[in-house]
């Protein structure tokens, strides 16, 4: 089975909590780090409402989220692990909520999960994720896109030539990416006839008109029989233009599961391992944005043979993937704290803002938010909602220089939140 998207060791299991809420927090104009050319902070969270008809107790998880303008953004997430929707920011406010169609075949009432959103403009989006079919349980992926501000029914894509059959087929969308001209593409996994899970990518339009899926290259020293090849983020700065990050096993020294990063220059995709860190156990890249193309920033998390979880990050430079850099989080009662970042989003090569989660205690977890200025990056603590334990944010999406918004769950309340500031 594929991971179903940000939930890796050491961040809440969200979807498996009784009571979550989505969490929304608005970067705006605040605080400066001493050494960034700018760097406003994350205001505290606020709570996003979940759908009138959820059943309770409500697990509402938002996932992704994208931005047209400052506060005009569309998140997408999940109520009870059911029901797949998207969700629009307003200036201060979050509503017009819509539940995703799934394609036919899904199973009534049946698993379905929004990982990825992404907008050219504002009223052309598109969404991707997974579902299940009634029988055998399997995923499945399925894109939806926005036209005209109405979101279209989801459809299921076809798979690459040498995709698994019938009811053997498994595959999942985890990431998408679209740019101003419209020019749309979406990163997972399959598994192919011989059961091995393989990269692919899918590209389209905001405006409805979808390729089928291509395999995707892997690195050289990939094991033929790699069962964790897959990608998790994407980000496009043209069409045939874009880098993805996500996991494989490769053979080269050292061996195991690694990282892999790909970048596609005018159509054409190339792919190359990352040499993890001394030390750590498993590593994985679950976010990628570039600001121009071959110019980006990937971040995700290792876990060490010890069992802690350190954030990192990745700079991609010309096309080429650097070093692993591990991020250092706000000091806590937590000593050595876990810590993991889920996305990122960059306005220039010297300006991100990544979120995720830190420990704060033991068996404690709280939203990060980090800065990336040039240099390095500047990390603290996001201010949970009232009631809130534990809370970690899954997806941000930056419009300028001071105005972001991030999108995630927290534990202990039976709502969803949002938050601004500035």
């Amino acid at each position: 089975m594929f991971a179903r998207g940000p939930a890796h060791r050491g961040r809440p299991s969200v979807l498996a909590l009784s009571v979550l809420a989505a969490v929304t927090v608005v970067l705006a104009a605040g605080a400066v780090p001493a050494d960034a050319a700018v760097g406003p902070v994350f205001g505290p969270a606020v709570t996003v409402a979940p759908p009138a008809n959820a059943t309770h107790p409500v697990a509402f998880k938002l996932s992704a989220v994208s931005c047209t303008a400052s506060r005009q953004c569309v998140a997408g997430g999940t109520v009870n692990g059911a029901i797949p929707l998207v969700e629009r920011q307003s200036g201060t406010q979050w509503g017009g909520q819509v539940e995703l169609k799934m394609p036919p075949g899904a199973a009534p009432g049946g698993s379905a999960f929004v990982l990825g959103v992404s907008c050219s403009r504002a009223g052309y989006c598109a969404a991707v994720g997974e579902y299940f079919p009634p029988s055998p349980a399997r995923q499945l992926p399925f894109i939806a896109t926005e036209v005209h501000g109405t979101w279209s029914a989801a459809f299921r894509p076809a798979l690459p030539a040498n995709a698994a059959r019938a009811s053997a087929a498994q595959a999942v969308l985890g990431s998408v990416s679209c740019t101003r001209s419209g020019f749309c593409q979406a990163v997972g996994g399959y598994r192919d006839t011989a059961g091995r899970l393989r990269a692919m990518a899918v590209a389209g339009s905001a405006a409805g008109r979808w390729r089928a899926a291509v395999e995707l290259p892997a690195p050289a020293d990939d094991v033929p029989a790699d069962t964790r090849d897959a990608l998790e983020g994407i980000s496009c700065t043209g069409a045939g233009d874009c880098a993805a990050v996500g996991q494989y096993i490769g053979t080269a020294k050292p061996a195991g599961l690694k990282l892999q990063g790909l970048t596609e220059v005018h159509g054409v995709w190339h792919a190359a391992g990352i040499a993890p860190p001394a030390g750590q156990f498993t590593t994985n890249l679950t976010g990628i944005s570039c600001a121009a193309a071959g110019t980006c920033m990937a971040v995700g998390e290792e876990q060490h043979l010890t069992g802690q979880a350190t954030a990192v990050s990745v700079r991609v430079t010309n096309g080429h993937f650097g070093p692993v850099q591990v991020i250092t989080v706000p000091a806590g009662p937590a000593s050595p704290p876990d810590s993991g970042l889920s996305a990122v989003s960059c306005v220039s090569a010297g300006l991100c803002a990544a979120t995720g989660f830190a420990q704060t205690r033991a068996n404690g977890f709280e939203a990060v938010a980090m800065t990336w200025a040039g240099s390095r990056w500047t990390a603290a603590f996001v201010s949970q909602p009232a009631g809130a334990n534990t809370s970690t944010l899954d997806g941000v999406s930056c419009t300028s220089r001071t105005q972001c918004t991030a999108v995630g769950s927290y534990a202990g309340g039976f709502a969803a939140e949002a938050a601004s500031a500035g």
